[in-house]
């Protein structure tokens, strides 16, 4: 990697990308576009790192902190800087996304749409640029029945896609996708666009530190504190499966899985799209998930599924199931690309990078119960509950972990 230019360096998947490019590459330059400049780096990093990995990044002399707007002309930035990204970019990383399964299109036009077109426009002035990296979802296509990883992004779509779609995220990406997609053929350079297309993102195994996670930017986490903190007994939920307890699956990746796979298939020239995804043969079924999150429930009686063959928005689902809409389905994604470069890898003795997650591991929650009452908090305070009800529901878990690392 020449000069390598990440938005936003201050998100989740951005921190992570970030950390890692360090650890593992050399470039020469690293700009990070952060609102607020550096005040806003140091006030994100400080509060999502460790002490010592926080400073590392702020005192880096590789990293250029860049304040400007993305959906400004030329990012409002200077001439200068302007010129220099223009000159020295070769590699651009799009990690900035709202994942917001509430708001309808017309927002996520503004949050997830606009920006994308906006950055893509501004890489395609980069004199050598050689990929734009896009970071998606695997859920973009939840509207299909079938489709491949390496499968070409549709050019066209109808309303039914928007209307079947489970949320407007879904639909937003997938139109964003197409979009970008349209944008690079149209420059002929189709070669240096490259889609990540992670599932569920969940905190990392081990890097920059083990349980690494931003509470918002982990569904599966907020999810867990809207059920600890449901006091009923029964929650309808989606399901079209014969035996839902083994057939329902989670897909759930760890965000360094999500970063090295973006790293090692940026380095080898991949386009196209790459799902980071655990895969077919590793998802958790529904039983294995639910049960360690009953585990987690302080409230003595367990919640019973009911499985309805209903609509993804129908009225009579439980309210976490109406925003968490795939909790009831089951997706097989593919990852046949990671699978054949992983092989390579090996057989040259490069297995460093993490591209997959460990083989038969058991599902547990009992490391995000800082993060789950950090999430009940916000479901508490949204609601104007009473916020005793954290304290009396929720199971505590160690606030420090991380500053003694």
């Amino acid at each position: 990697m020449e000069g390598v230019y990440l938005h936003d360096a201050r998100s989740f998947l951005g921190t992570a990308t970030l950390t890692r490019i360090l650890s593992k590459t050399s470039p020469k330059r690293i700009y990070v576009l952060c609102r607020r400049g550096y005040e806003g780096a140091r006030e994100r990093w400080t509060s999502l790192l460790p002490d010592s990995i926080a400073e590392a990044l702020l005192c880096s002399p590789k990293i250029t902190i860049v304040d400007g707007d993305i959906i400004a002309e030329k990012m409002s930035l200077s001439d200068e800087m302007w010129n220099t990204l223009e000159q020295t970019v070769n590699i651009t990383i799009h990690s900035a996304s709202s994942i917001n399964l509430l708001s309808g299109l017309p927002k996520m036009s503004r949050s997830v749409i606009q920006p994308t077109l906006e950055l893509a426009e501004c890489s395609l002035k980069f004199r050598n640029l050689e990929r734009f990296v896009y970071i998606s979802t695997a859920y973009c296509n939840t509207h299909l029945w079938r489709l491949t990883e390496a499968a070409d992004v549709p050019g066209q779509a109808t309303n039914t896609a928007f209307t079947i779609s489970p949320f407007a995220y879904a639909y937003a990406k997938n139109l964003t996708e197409r979009l970008i997609t349209h944008k690079f053929n149209k420059h002929d350079i189709s070669n240096k666009l490259l889609i990540i297309r992670p599932s569920v993102i969940a905190p990392a195994i081990e890097f920059p530190y083990q349980g690494f996670s931003s509470p918002a930017s982990t569904p599966s986490t907020v999810l867990a504190a809207s059920i600890v903190l449901y006091p009923g007994r029964h929650m309808v939920i989606v399901g079209r499966c014969q035996d839902p307890w083994k057939e329902t699956t989670m897909d759930e990746v760890p965000i360094d899985v999500v970063v090295d796979r973006l790293l090692i298939h940026t380095a080898f020239a991949t386009s196209g799209c790459i799902h980071a995804v655990r895969g077919e043969n590793e998802r958790f079924p529904f039983e294995a998930w639910w049960k360690p999150l009953m585990g987690e429930r302080r409230i003595p009686w367990r919640v019973k599924p009911a499985w309805k063959e209903v609509d993804w928005h129908s009225s009579k689902l439980h309210p976490s199931a109406r925003i968490y809409k795939v909790l009831g389905a089951s997706f097989a994604f593919s990852q046949e690309r990671t699978l054949e470069l992983g092989e390579r890898l090996r057989e040259k003795g490069r297995g460093d990078l993490r591209l997959f997650e460990p083989a038969g591991e058991v599902y547990s929650l009992t490391s995000r119960r800082d993060d789950i009452r950090q999430m009940a908090m916000a479901i508490v305070k949204r609601n104007k509950w009473p916020k005793c009800l954290v304290k009396l529901l929720c199971r505590k878990g160690n606030e420090e972990r991380y500053k003694s690392i």
